[in-house]
């Protein structure tokens, strides 16, 4: 492993565990439905969450949260997955927005909460 990787890797100080959507068909009704399948667990990560002022026409600024997940690379995180990360002794359940940015080192992708959390 090179330098620049153990140093990004060193500041994962979260864990997450990730979720997918998989078609299950029942072998006596022959029914297809899908489930949440953990897919990885207690993977280490580094969230980083940034808050960012919008200004609008209106007198008052709003501003939005931006959520990234740092991730190993080799992880695979599909399209429409369920990352549930552990952050500072909380657990907060997001849903997977966009596609990743694979680098060489680490990908990051960008997170919103699930409604649920919202």
């Amino acid at each position: 492993m090179n330098v620049a990787r153990k140093a990004i890797e060193s500041m994962y100080c979260d864990k997450c565990t990730i979720i997918e959507k998989t078609e299950e068909t029942d072998a006596i009704t022959h029914v297809s439905s899908f489930k949440d399948k953990i897919i990885h667990e207690d993977i280490p990560c580094r969230l980083s969450i940034s808050n960012i002022a919008i200004t609008s026409n209106d007198s008052a600024s709003k501003v939005t949260q931006s959520t990234k997940l740092f991730i190993s690379p080799e992880i695979e995180v599909k399209a429409g997955s369920k990352i549930i990360v552990t952050h500072k002794g909380v657990t907060v359940a997001y849903k997977r927005s966009g596609f990743p940015a694979i680098h060489t080192n680490h990908q990051e992708i960008m997170l919103d909460l699930l409604e649920e959390h919202a």
